[in-house]
C-alpha cells in the first residue's frame, strides 16, 4: 500500500476555495500567460476588432458586419457553407450575424441554385453600404499599419495570413 501525504479535498473545497499556485507551475503558467498565441492573437483581434468598430460605428456597423458585406461583395452570391468556411465562423455564429443585415436590407438569402441549401447575395443596398464604408475602413487601416509599422512588414503580415490559412485549411 502506498503512502500518500497528499491530502484529499472534497468537491465543495475543490469548487469553492481559491487555486494555490505551486511553484513548480509557476513558470509554465506564466509563460502560457503572457506567451501563448492563442491568448495573444485573441487579444490582439479584440483591439483591432475594436478599433475597426468605433471607426465604423456612425454607420451603424460592426467590423464583423462589414467583413461579411465585403466577403459577399467580393465573391458574389455564395453558400452558407462556403460563406461560414471563408469567414471563419462556425454556422450558427454566421446564421446570427447575417440576421441583421438581412432585416437592414443589405444582404438576402434564396435557394441556392445548385445543389441544397440557401445561399447569401449582397443587394444593392447592401453594395452601396460598403461604398460608404470605405473611407472609414481606409482610415482604421492604414491607422493600424501605422501602428504596426515598427514591428512588421507588410511582407511578414502577407506571410502570417499565409500561414494562418494554411493551418485553418490543414485542420478543417
Amino acid at each position: 500500500m502506498k503512502d500518500t501525504t497528499e491530502t484529499l479535498l472534497s468537491l465543495e473545497e475543490l469548487t469553492s476555495l481559491p487555486a494555490s499556485v505551486p511553484t513548480e507551475l509557476s513558470d509554465r503558467i506564466d509563460a502560457m500567460s503572457n506567451n501563448c498565441l492563442s491568448f495573444c492573437v485573441r487579444k490582439a483581434s479584440r483591439v483591432m476588432t475594436s478599433h475597426y468598430d468605433e471607426l465604423l460605428s456612425e454607420m451603424g456597423l460592426k467590423s464583423t458586419q462589414i467583413s461579411i458585406l465585403v466577403t459577399l461583395a467580393h465573391t458574389g452570391p455564395v453558400g452558407m457553407s462556403s460563406l461560414s468556411e471563408r469567414l471563419s465562423l462556425e454556422q450558427s455564429t454566421l446564421s446570427r450575424n447575417l440576421k441583421p443585415l438581412e432585416k437592414g436590407g443589405y444582404l438576402s438569402t434564396r435557394q441556392a441554385k445548385e445543389g441544397r441549401g440557401k445561399e447569401a447575395f449582397l443587394t444593392q443596398l447592401g453594395l452601396r453600404m460598403v461604398e460608404k464604408a470605405m473611407p472609414r475602413w481606409e482610415k482604421a487601416q492604414n491607422a493600424a499599419l501605422e501602428a504596426l509599422a515598427d514591428c512588421i512588414s507588410e511582407n511578414d503580415f502577407r506571410n502570417i495570413m499565409s500561414q494562418l490559412e494554411a493551418m485553418r485549411v490543414k485542420t478543417a
